[in-house]
């Protein structure tokens, strides 16, 4: 799944971020959604899905490949140390079972949020995704963005 991973990675990097319209987060995960659903329809591109009825979480944008069982999950956040490594947790812990890929998508916040800090928890993130794919026969992939 390395060579679907590197094309999302790479199409999200080309995702051209508004400051002024994506203020409203749920327009930016709309447009981001219709974004991912005209430029790769390989999958099946949704936004609040919920992964089970056991619980109310809901990943902000989710894709299902439509030619392998690969699951895409999408987080979106001020560049916040604490929410990526919160909602990280988790969506891996309830799609432990899947093969994944796991994007933390960061937008602008404030000062009081550090962009260094927040890129060593998408290092982190990438530690973990690792760690589980060993002998899980699944296949973990991990990457952090930051819009800009």
């Amino acid at each position: 799944h390395q060579p679907a991973f590197n094309a999302i990675v790479a199409l999200l990097k080309r995702f051209k971020y508004n400051g002024g319209r994506h203020k409203d987060i749920a327009m930016l995960q709309q447009d981001i959604c219709d974004f991912l659903n005209t430029e790769m329809s390989s999958f099946t591109w949704e936004t609040e899905h919920k992964p089970t009825e056991k619980v109310n979480d809901r990943i902000d944008i989710f894709g299902k490949s439509n030619v392998s069982d690969l699951k895409v999950i999408i987080e979106l956040d001020a560049h916040r140390a604490d929410q990526v490594a919160k909602k990280f947790l988790s969506r891996s812990a309830l799609m432990i079972d899947q093969n994944s890929i796991y994007l933390s998508i960061c937008y602008p916040g404030t000062e009081k949020m550090p962009k260094p800090e927040c890129q060593k928890y998408f290092e982190y993130c990438s530690t973990l995704s690792k760690t589980l794919a060993e002998g899980s026969g699944k296949e973990k992939l991990y990457a952090g963005i930051f819009l800009e």
